[in-house]
Protein backbone atom coordinates (compact mmCIF):
# COMPACT_ATOMS: atom_id res chain seq x y z
CA UNK A 1 0.00 0.00 0.00
CA UNK A 2 1.11 3.52 -0.76
CA UNK A 3 0.39 6.92 0.13
CA UNK A 4 1.07 10.19 -1.23
CA UNK A 5 0.67 13.55 0.51
CA UNK A 6 -0.21 16.89 -1.41
CA UNK A 7 -0.22 20.37 0.13
CA UNK A 8 -2.68 21.66 -2.73
CA UNK A 9 -4.55 25.31 -2.50
CA UNK A 10 -4.09 27.69 0.02
CA UNK A 11 -5.69 27.90 3.39
CA UNK A 12 -7.44 30.90 4.71
CA UNK A 13 -6.30 30.31 8.46
CA UNK A 14 -5.37 27.93 11.13
CA UNK A 15 -7.94 25.61 11.62
CA UNK A 16 -7.05 21.95 11.07
CA UNK A 17 -8.81 19.88 8.55
CA UNK A 18 -7.89 18.03 5.32
CA UNK A 19 -9.48 16.23 2.08
CA UNK A 20 -8.86 13.00 1.05
CA UNK A 21 -9.67 12.06 -2.39
CA UNK A 22 -9.55 8.81 -3.62
CA UNK A 23 -10.41 6.71 -6.74
CA UNK A 24 -13.70 6.98 -7.63
CA UNK A 25 -13.38 2.93 -9.12
CA UNK A 26 -12.60 1.94 -5.13
CA UNK A 27 -16.48 2.61 -4.97
CA UNK A 28 -18.10 2.88 -8.16
CA UNK A 29 -21.88 1.55 -7.21
CA UNK A 30 -24.21 4.45 -7.09
CA UNK A 31 -24.23 4.52 -3.13
CA UNK A 32 -20.61 5.17 -2.68
CA UNK A 33 -19.96 4.07 0.12
CA UNK A 34 -20.71 4.24 4.22
CA UNK A 35 -20.11 6.63 7.08
CA UNK A 36 -16.65 7.09 8.96
CA UNK A 37 -16.48 5.18 12.02
CA UNK A 38 -13.61 5.25 15.11
CA UNK A 39 -12.54 2.90 17.89
CA UNK A 40 -12.84 5.12 20.03
CA UNK A 41 -15.58 7.79 19.07
CA UNK A 42 -13.01 10.21 19.20
CA UNK A 43 -9.80 12.25 17.25
CA UNK A 44 -7.12 9.59 18.95
CA UNK A 45 -8.25 6.28 17.45
CA UNK A 46 -8.06 4.57 14.36
CA UNK A 47 -10.73 5.63 12.11
CA UNK A 48 -12.92 3.46 9.08
CA UNK A 49 -14.30 3.71 6.02
CA UNK A 50 -16.03 1.81 3.13
CA UNK A 51 -16.17 2.01 -0.45
CA UNK A 52 -19.32 -0.04 -1.86
CA UNK A 53 -19.04 -1.04 -5.64
CA UNK A 54 -21.45 -1.93 -8.04
CA UNK A 55 -20.53 -5.80 -9.28
CA UNK A 56 -19.85 -8.63 -7.21
CA UNK A 57 -16.25 -8.35 -8.52
CA UNK A 58 -16.25 -4.78 -6.83
CA UNK A 59 -17.27 -5.85 -3.41
CA UNK A 60 -16.19 -3.28 -1.10
CA UNK A 61 -12.78 -1.41 0.35
CA UNK A 62 -12.46 -0.74 3.86
CA UNK A 63 -9.95 2.26 4.34
CA UNK A 64 -8.33 2.23 8.28
CA UNK A 65 -6.54 5.92 9.12
CA UNK A 66 -5.74 7.74 11.82
CA UNK A 67 -7.11 11.19 12.93
CA UNK A 68 -4.36 13.02 9.96
CA UNK A 69 -5.54 11.12 7.06
CA UNK A 70 -2.47 8.89 6.97
CA UNK A 71 -3.76 5.00 5.53
CA UNK A 72 -2.34 2.39 7.50
CA UNK A 73 -4.66 -0.65 6.07
CA UNK A 74 -7.24 -1.38 3.36
CA UNK A 75 -8.66 -4.68 2.30
CA UNK A 76 -11.18 -5.45 -0.72
CA UNK A 77 -14.10 -8.19 0.62
CA UNK A 78 -15.99 -9.50 -2.95
CA UNK A 79 -17.48 -12.54 -3.37
CA UNK A 80 -18.55 -14.22 -6.68
CA UNK A 81 -21.90 -14.41 -5.49
CA UNK A 82 -23.22 -11.56 -3.71
CA UNK A 83 -22.46 -8.14 -3.94
CA UNK A 84 -21.88 -5.21 -1.50
CA UNK A 85 -23.77 -2.37 -3.20
CA UNK A 86 -25.45 -0.31 0.23
CA UNK A 87 -23.88 -2.14 3.01
CA UNK A 88 -23.83 -1.14 7.05
CA UNK A 89 -20.46 -1.19 8.76
CA UNK A 90 -20.08 -1.07 13.27
CA UNK A 91 -16.97 -1.68 14.91
CA UNK A 92 -17.04 -2.87 18.30
CA UNK A 93 -14.39 -2.17 21.21
CA UNK A 94 -11.70 -4.55 20.15
CA UNK A 95 -11.93 -2.74 16.50
CA UNK A 96 -13.72 -5.60 15.00
CA UNK A 97 -15.73 -4.77 12.07
CA UNK A 98 -18.87 -5.99 10.89
CA UNK A 99 -20.23 -5.49 7.58
CA UNK A 100 -24.45 -6.40 6.98
CA UNK A 101 -25.61 -6.38 3.27
CA UNK A 102 -28.56 -7.86 1.33
CA UNK A 103 -28.03 -11.15 -0.47
CA UNK A 104 -30.15 -12.23 -3.14
CA UNK A 105 -30.57 -16.32 -3.49
CA UNK A 106 -32.72 -18.63 -5.85
CA UNK A 107 -34.94 -21.04 -3.71
CA UNK A 108 -35.57 -22.77 -6.62
CA UNK A 109 -39.27 -21.86 -6.11
CA UNK A 110 -38.96 -17.91 -6.08
CA UNK A 111 -35.90 -15.56 -5.06
CA UNK A 112 -35.30 -14.79 -1.45
CA UNK A 113 -33.28 -12.18 0.19
CA UNK A 114 -31.17 -12.80 3.57
CA UNK A 115 -28.87 -10.49 6.01
CA UNK A 116 -25.34 -11.12 5.33
CA UNK A 117 -22.59 -10.51 7.70
CA UNK A 118 -19.11 -10.46 7.35
CA UNK A 119 -16.91 -9.83 10.46
CA UNK A 120 -13.16 -8.47 10.37
CA UNK A 121 -10.52 -8.16 12.81
CA UNK A 122 -8.43 -4.41 13.10
CA UNK A 123 -6.20 -5.83 10.38
CA UNK A 124 -8.98 -6.05 7.96
CA UNK A 125 -8.97 -9.98 7.46
CA UNK A 126 -12.12 -12.08 7.80
CA UNK A 127 -13.14 -13.60 10.94
CA UNK A 128 -16.24 -15.02 9.96
CA UNK A 129 -19.42 -15.22 7.68
CA UNK A 130 -22.90 -16.13 8.01
CA UNK A 131 -26.72 -15.05 6.76
CA UNK A 132 -29.84 -14.67 9.10
CA UNK A 133 -33.06 -15.60 7.59
CA UNK A 134 -36.55 -15.97 9.04
CA UNK A 135 -38.17 -19.11 7.12
CA UNK A 136 -38.99 -18.14 3.61
CA UNK A 137 -39.19 -14.96 4.13
CA UNK A 138 -37.14 -12.23 2.25
CA UNK A 139 -35.20 -9.49 4.09
CA UNK A 140 -35.57 -5.98 3.19
CA UNK A 141 -32.92 -3.94 1.35
CA UNK A 142 -30.62 -2.75 4.10
CA UNK A 143 -29.89 -3.38 7.62
CA UNK A 144 -28.59 -1.09 10.47
CA UNK A 145 -25.58 -2.19 13.09
CA UNK A 146 -24.41 -1.44 16.58
CA UNK A 147 -22.55 -2.97 19.13
CA UNK A 148 -22.33 -2.52 23.02
CA UNK A 149 -20.92 -4.88 25.25
CA UNK A 150 -20.18 -8.57 24.04
CA UNK A 151 -23.67 -7.90 21.64
CA UNK A 152 -23.96 -7.04 18.05
CA UNK A 153 -27.42 -5.33 17.79
CA UNK A 154 -29.09 -5.67 13.64
CA UNK A 155 -32.38 -4.10 12.46
CA UNK A 156 -33.51 -5.21 9.56
CA UNK A 157 -36.87 -6.27 7.88
CA UNK A 158 -38.62 -9.20 6.91
CA UNK A 159 -41.84 -9.37 4.01
CA UNK A 160 -44.33 -11.17 6.60
CA UNK A 161 -47.89 -11.13 5.93
CA UNK A 162 -49.19 -9.34 8.69
CA UNK A 163 -46.80 -6.20 7.80
CA UNK A 164 -44.64 -6.81 11.09
CA UNK A 165 -41.47 -6.08 8.81
CA UNK A 166 -38.99 -4.40 11.28
CA UNK A 167 -37.03 -7.26 13.28
CA UNK A 168 -34.39 -6.64 15.97
CA UNK A 169 -31.70 -9.16 16.14
CA UNK A 170 -29.28 -9.57 19.49
CA UNK A 171 -26.30 -11.16 18.29
CA UNK A 172 -22.77 -12.49 20.28
CA UNK A 173 -19.95 -10.73 19.02
CA UNK A 174 -17.83 -13.91 19.38
CA UNK A 175 -20.30 -16.45 17.83
CA UNK A 176 -22.41 -14.20 15.87
CA UNK A 177 -25.42 -16.81 17.21
CA UNK A 178 -28.29 -15.25 17.79
CA UNK A 179 -29.61 -14.78 21.36
CA UNK A 180 -32.98 -13.11 20.90
CA UNK A 181 -35.23 -11.69 17.99
CA UNK A 182 -38.13 -9.40 18.04
CA UNK A 183 -39.87 -8.37 15.00
CA UNK A 184 -41.99 -4.86 15.27
CA UNK A 185 -45.72 -5.09 14.97
CA UNK A 186 -48.60 -2.80 13.40
CA UNK A 187 -45.93 -1.37 10.67
CA UNK A 188 -46.47 -1.68 6.77
CA UNK A 189 -43.41 -0.45 5.85
CA UNK A 190 -39.96 0.45 7.88
CA UNK A 191 -36.47 1.81 7.00
CA UNK A 192 -34.50 1.43 10.50
CA UNK A 193 -32.08 3.89 9.61
CA UNK A 194 -30.12 4.25 13.19
CA UNK A 195 -29.69 2.15 16.00
CA UNK A 196 -28.18 3.38 19.02
CA UNK A 197 -27.94 2.92 23.12
CA UNK A 198 -27.92 5.45 26.33
CA UNK A 199 -25.52 5.08 28.97
CA UNK A 200 -27.68 2.20 30.89
CA UNK A 201 -27.90 -0.19 27.25
CA UNK A 202 -31.49 1.05 26.27
CA UNK A 203 -31.97 0.76 22.45
CA UNK A 204 -32.91 3.54 20.29
CA UNK A 205 -34.17 2.60 16.63
CA UNK A 206 -34.86 5.43 14.42
CA UNK A 207 -35.91 5.75 10.87
CA UNK A 208 -39.32 6.07 8.51
CA UNK A 209 -42.02 3.66 9.72
CA UNK A 210 -45.49 3.23 7.87
CA UNK A 211 -47.56 2.34 11.15
CA UNK A 212 -51.19 2.15 9.16
CA UNK A 213 -50.50 5.64 8.17
CA UNK A 214 -50.39 7.06 4.58
CA UNK A 215 -47.01 8.71 4.06
CA UNK A 216 -43.59 7.45 5.96
CA UNK A 217 -43.39 9.08 9.14
CA UNK A 218 -40.07 10.57 11.07
CA UNK A 219 -39.88 8.41 13.97
CA UNK A 220 -38.28 6.50 16.96
CA UNK A 221 -38.53 3.92 19.73
CA UNK A 222 -37.10 3.22 22.91
CA UNK A 223 -36.75 -0.66 23.05
CA UNK A 224 -35.11 -2.45 27.01
CA UNK A 225 -31.94 -3.86 26.61
CA UNK A 226 -33.22 -6.29 24.31
CA UNK A 227 -35.84 -5.54 21.46
CA UNK A 228 -38.74 -7.55 23.72
CA UNK A 229 -40.22 -4.47 25.41
CA UNK A 230 -40.85 -0.79 24.03
CA UNK A 231 -41.08 1.80 26.78
CA UNK A 232 -41.08 5.18 24.22
CA UNK A 233 -42.12 6.20 21.08
CA UNK A 234 -42.45 9.30 19.09
CA UNK A 235 -43.42 10.29 15.67
CA UNK A 236 -43.71 13.63 14.03
CA UNK A 237 -47.31 13.39 12.64
CA UNK A 238 -49.16 15.14 9.99
CA UNK A 239 -46.05 15.29 7.64
CA UNK A 240 -43.98 12.50 5.77
CA UNK A 241 -40.69 12.11 6.56
CA UNK A 242 -37.59 10.03 7.73
CA UNK A 243 -35.37 9.98 10.77
CA UNK A 244 -31.58 10.18 9.61
CA UNK A 245 -29.69 9.97 13.02
CA UNK A 246 -30.19 10.09 16.63
CA UNK A 247 -27.83 10.69 19.66
CA UNK A 248 -28.43 10.52 23.46
CA UNK A 249 -26.78 12.05 26.15
CA UNK A 250 -25.83 10.98 29.85
CA UNK A 251 -29.49 12.22 31.11
CA UNK A 252 -31.38 10.56 28.72
CA UNK A 253 -32.32 13.48 26.44
CA UNK A 254 -32.73 12.52 22.79
CA UNK A 255 -31.34 14.13 19.92
CA UNK A 256 -32.70 13.86 16.82
CA UNK A 257 -32.11 14.80 12.56
CA UNK A 258 -34.02 13.95 9.69
CA UNK A 259 -36.37 15.89 7.03
CA UNK A 260 -40.06 16.24 6.87
CA UNK A 261 -42.01 17.92 4.48
CA UNK A 262 -42.08 20.83 6.80
CA UNK A 263 -43.69 23.75 4.04
CA UNK A 264 -42.10 26.81 5.44
CA UNK A 265 -40.70 29.42 2.93
CA UNK A 266 -36.76 30.05 2.75
CA UNK A 267 -36.05 26.84 4.55
CA UNK A 268 -34.54 23.30 3.59
CA UNK A 269 -36.98 20.44 5.10
CA UNK A 270 -34.96 19.72 7.79
CA UNK A 271 -35.94 18.80 11.21
CA UNK A 272 -33.86 18.98 13.91
CA UNK A 273 -35.06 17.95 18.07
CA UNK A 274 -34.09 17.52 21.26
CA UNK A 275 -36.78 15.79 23.28
CA UNK A 276 -36.23 14.83 27.51
CA UNK A 277 -36.17 10.92 28.51
CA UNK A 278 -40.00 11.34 28.69
CA UNK A 279 -40.07 12.05 25.06
CA UNK A 280 -41.49 15.67 25.14
CA UNK A 281 -39.83 17.99 23.06
CA UNK A 282 -37.79 20.49 24.44
CA UNK A 283 -37.22 22.36 20.99
CA UNK A 284 -37.50 21.56 17.12
CA UNK A 285 -35.45 23.55 14.74
CA UNK A 286 -34.79 23.42 10.91
CA UNK A 287 -32.19 24.88 9.52
CA UNK A 288 -32.34 27.95 7.23
CA UNK A 289 -29.85 29.48 4.56
CA UNK A 290 -30.12 32.54 2.97
CA UNK A 291 -30.40 32.07 -1.41
CA UNK A 292 -32.92 29.30 -1.31
CA UNK A 293 -35.54 31.22 -2.97
CA UNK A 294 -38.70 29.13 -1.52
CA UNK A 295 -37.81 25.66 -2.70
CA UNK A 296 -37.49 22.97 0.18
CA UNK A 297 -34.56 20.33 -0.63
CA UNK A 298 -37.24 17.47 0.03
CA UNK A 299 -37.53 14.91 -2.15
CA UNK A 300 -39.44 11.93 -1.66
CA UNK A 301 -37.91 8.59 -1.08
CA UNK A 302 -35.14 6.98 0.89
CA UNK A 303 -32.33 8.63 -1.49
CA UNK A 304 -32.76 11.68 -0.04
CA UNK A 305 -30.77 13.25 2.52
CA UNK A 306 -30.81 16.48 4.45
CA UNK A 307 -30.17 16.12 7.90
CA UNK A 308 -27.69 13.56 7.89
CA UNK A 309 -25.85 12.97 11.39
CA UNK A 310 -26.10 14.80 15.06
CA UNK A 311 -24.04 14.20 18.39
CA UNK A 312 -24.43 16.21 21.85
CA UNK A 313 -21.11 17.44 22.06
CA UNK A 314 -19.51 19.78 24.78
CA UNK A 315 -19.70 22.80 22.70
CA UNK A 316 -23.25 21.72 22.09
CA UNK A 317 -25.18 19.50 19.63
CA UNK A 318 -23.27 19.50 16.41
CA UNK A 319 -25.09 18.71 12.85
CA UNK A 320 -24.57 17.60 9.32
CA UNK A 321 -26.18 18.54 6.31
CA UNK A 322 -25.89 17.33 3.02
CA UNK A 323 -28.19 19.99 0.86
CA UNK A 324 -29.46 19.48 -2.58
CA UNK A 325 -28.94 22.95 -3.74
CA UNK A 326 -26.25 25.66 -2.17
CA UNK A 327 -27.18 29.11 -0.95
CA UNK A 328 -26.33 30.10 -4.75
CA UNK A 329 -28.64 28.09 -6.03
CA UNK A 330 -25.94 26.67 -8.13
CA UNK A 331 -24.01 23.67 -5.74
CA UNK A 332 -24.85 21.83 -3.23
CA UNK A 333 -22.69 22.09 0.10
CA UNK A 334 -22.49 19.94 3.32
CA UNK A 335 -22.72 21.94 6.22
CA UNK A 336 -21.84 21.75 9.25
CA UNK A 337 -23.67 23.62 12.33
CA UNK A 338 -23.36 23.86 15.92
CA UNK A 339 -26.81 24.79 18.28
CA UNK A 340 -27.56 26.00 21.66
CA UNK A 341 -28.50 23.23 23.54
CA UNK A 342 -30.62 24.87 25.89
CA UNK A 343 -32.79 26.21 23.11
CA UNK A 344 -32.11 25.11 20.00
CA UNK A 345 -30.70 28.74 18.31
CA UNK A 346 -28.11 28.38 15.95
CA UNK A 347 -24.50 29.25 17.18
CA UNK A 348 -22.72 29.01 13.62
CA UNK A 349 -23.15 27.05 10.83
CA UNK A 350 -20.89 27.06 7.51
CA UNK A 351 -20.49 25.04 4.47
CA UNK A 352 -18.22 23.03 2.06
CA UNK A 353 -19.04 22.87 -2.07
CA UNK A 354 -17.52 20.94 -4.85
CA UNK A 355 -17.57 23.81 -7.29
CA UNK A 356 -16.07 22.06 -9.81
CA UNK A 357 -18.80 19.28 -9.61
CA UNK A 358 -21.81 18.28 -7.18
CA UNK A 359 -21.67 16.24 -4.14
CA UNK A 360 -23.40 13.26 -5.13
CA UNK A 361 -27.01 13.56 -3.50
CA UNK A 362 -28.58 10.03 -4.05
CA UNK A 363 -26.97 7.79 -1.12
CA UNK A 364 -28.19 5.12 0.18
CA UNK A 365 -30.40 5.09 3.43
CA UNK A 366 -27.84 3.23 5.08
CA UNK A 367 -24.83 4.74 3.89
CA UNK A 368 -26.05 8.13 5.75
CA UNK A 369 -24.21 9.17 8.72
CA UNK A 370 -20.81 10.90 10.12
CA UNK A 371 -18.59 10.68 12.53
CA UNK A 372 -19.36 13.45 15.09
CA UNK A 373 -15.96 14.21 17.75
CA UNK A 374 -15.56 16.85 20.09
CA UNK A 375 -13.92 18.67 17.66
CA UNK A 376 -14.47 17.42 14.39
CA UNK A 377 -16.83 16.22 11.77
CA UNK A 378 -15.59 13.16 9.49
CA UNK A 379 -17.44 12.80 6.42
CA UNK A 380 -17.65 10.94 3.46
CA UNK A 381 -19.01 12.24 0.04
CA UNK A 382 -18.66 11.81 -3.53
CA UNK A 383 -18.20 13.99 -6.38
CA UNK A 384 -16.53 13.85 -9.88
CA UNK A 385 -16.95 10.14 -9.54
CA UNK A 386 -14.39 9.68 -6.45
CA UNK A 387 -14.83 9.51 -3.29
CA UNK A 388 -13.78 12.52 -0.66
CA UNK A 389 -13.07 12.04 3.39
CA UNK A 390 -13.60 15.23 4.96
CA UNK A 391 -12.32 16.32 8.14
CA UNK A 392 -13.76 19.72 9.52
CA UNK A 393 -14.00 21.63 12.65
CA UNK A 394 -17.22 21.82 14.42
CA UNK A 395 -16.75 24.95 16.51
CA UNK A 396 -14.76 27.96 14.85
CA UNK A 397 -15.21 26.82 11.04
CA UNK A 398 -13.64 30.43 9.84
CA UNK A 399 -10.34 29.13 10.52
CA UNK A 400 -11.10 26.94 7.33
CA UNK A 401 -12.61 29.24 5.40
CA UNK A 402 -11.66 29.60 1.29
CA UNK A 403 -10.99 28.40 -1.84
CA UNK A 404 -9.16 25.30 -2.59
CA UNK A 405 -7.84 22.49 -5.31
CA UNK A 406 -6.95 19.51 -5.13
CA UNK A 407 -6.02 17.68 -8.36
CA UNK A 408 -7.72 19.87 -10.40
CA UNK A 409 -11.06 20.25 -8.67
CA UNK A 410 -12.07 23.04 -7.06
CA UNK A 411 -13.95 23.49 -3.24
CA UNK A 412 -15.12 26.42 -1.57
CA UNK A 413 -15.02 26.34 2.24
CA UNK A 414 -17.30 29.46 3.54
CA UNK A 415 -20.49 31.00 5.67
CA UNK A 416 -23.49 30.05 4.50
CA UNK A 417 -25.86 32.42 6.38
CA UNK A 418 -27.89 30.35 8.00
CA UNK A 419 -30.64 30.73 10.73
CA UNK A 420 -32.62 28.58 12.61
CA UNK A 421 -36.29 28.77 12.15
CA UNK A 422 -38.74 26.99 14.97
CA UNK A 423 -40.58 24.17 14.03
CA UNK A 424 -43.88 22.66 14.68
CA UNK A 425 -44.07 20.24 18.20
CA UNK A 426 -46.15 17.85 16.25
CA UNK A 427 -44.71 15.14 18.18
CA UNK A 428 -46.63 12.17 19.22
CA UNK A 429 -47.38 9.07 21.21
CA UNK A 430 -46.76 5.52 19.03
CA UNK A 431 -46.52 2.14 20.62
CA UNK A 432 -45.49 -1.13 19.42
CA UNK A 433 -45.62 -4.79 20.63
CA UNK A 434 -42.52 -6.36 19.59
CA UNK A 435 -43.04 -10.50 18.92
CA UNK A 436 -40.63 -13.29 19.77
CA UNK A 437 -39.02 -14.63 15.86
CA UNK A 438 -37.42 -17.17 15.00
CA UNK A 439 -34.10 -16.05 12.97
CA UNK A 440 -32.28 -18.40 12.26
CA UNK A 441 -28.46 -18.01 11.63
CA UNK A 442 -26.76 -20.23 8.99
CA UNK A 443 -22.49 -20.14 8.46
CA UNK A 444 -21.32 -19.46 4.76
CA UNK A 445 -17.82 -19.20 2.97
CA UNK A 446 -18.99 -17.23 -0.32
CA UNK A 447 -16.94 -13.73 0.74
CA UNK A 448 -13.41 -13.38 0.74
CA UNK A 449 -10.90 -10.43 1.61
CA UNK A 450 -7.87 -9.67 -0.58
CA UNK A 451 -5.30 -6.89 -0.47
CA UNK A 452 -5.61 -3.65 -2.61
CA UNK A 453 -3.57 -0.77 -2.38
CA UNK A 454 -5.54 2.91 -1.87
CA UNK A 455 -3.17 5.54 -2.68
CA UNK A 456 -5.33 8.64 -1.50
CA UNK A 457 -4.53 12.63 -2.41
CA UNK A 458 -4.44 14.64 0.88
CA UNK A 459 -5.37 18.35 0.71
CA UNK A 460 -4.76 19.82 4.02
CA UNK A 461 -7.28 22.75 5.30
Amino acid sequence: MSFKKLMLGTAAGGGSGWILEYDGSLGSGANGGGRVLSGDGTDDGNMYCMFCGSTNSDGAIIIKFDKDGTVSADRRVSSSSYAITSGSMEIDTSENLYISLRQDIDTGSGSQTRIGLIKLNSSLSEQSEVFYSFGTISAGSFSSLATRGSNLYIVGSFDTATGRRPTGIVVSQSTLNVSSSHGFASFGQNRGRVVKHDSSGNIFVGGNYRGGSSGDRYLFYKFGTTFSSNSLGREYTGTSGYLNDLDIDSSGNIYTIGFCELGYPNTRDNLVAKLNSSGTAQWTKSLVLSGDNNTNGFISGDSTQTGIAIKNTSEGPVTVHQDNRNVDSSYNDINISLWNDSNGSLVESYGIACTSHQWQTSISSSNLGALITDTHVYHHARANNKNYILKLPIKDGSAVYGNYTLNGVNFTIDDNSASDTDANDNFGSTTTGPQTRSITKTTQTNWSDSAVSVTPNKLDL
